[in-house]
């Protein structure tokens, strides 16, 4: 089996050689215009949909089986590591504050800094503060 590195995990021989079969379908369902062939393309297209989503849906269950096990052995570490993906670019969108659009980083951050501070003040004004000086 080979893995290139552009391609999913869950892709199997099987699941790739099911692609294949149904690209040829379409190119002859295309060219002949056959309801035969149109219908054939069908059934091989819901089929290989149905087995991608089952793979993907296989092969996250299995990485959230990895990940909930308490054990932090290598594959756990690179299991985590491969699902949050270190290496890829996130970039945050244009935020809206109030009137107006930020788009630069820096005041996309500003604004987040500021919500998430608002949200956790706490109004200590009449609060009263036990002597630790006793405790020393």
């Amino acid at each position: 089996m080979t893995i290139r590195p552009s391609e999913p995990l869950c892709l199997t021989s099987h699941i790739k050689r099911q692609i294949r079969k149904r690209k040829i379908l379409y190119k002859k369902a295309k060219l002949n215009n056959s309801e035969l062939f149109w219908n054939k393309f069908k059934q091989i297209r819901d089929h290989t949909i149905t087995l991608i989503c089952t793979a993907k849906q296989n092969h996250i269950h299995k990485l959230a089986h990895i990940l909930q096990s308490n054990t932090h052995t290598k594959s756990w570490w690179s299991t985590l590591e491969h699902s949050i993906k270190p290496n890829s670019n996130t970039v945050i969108p244009p935020l809206r504050d109030v009137d107006t659009v930020l788009n630069s980083n820096d005041d996309k951050a500003n604004l987040l800094n500021n919500l998430f501070c608002s949200h956790s003040y706490l109004d200590d004004t009449n609060v009263n503060v036990p002597d630790l000086t006793e405790f020393h």
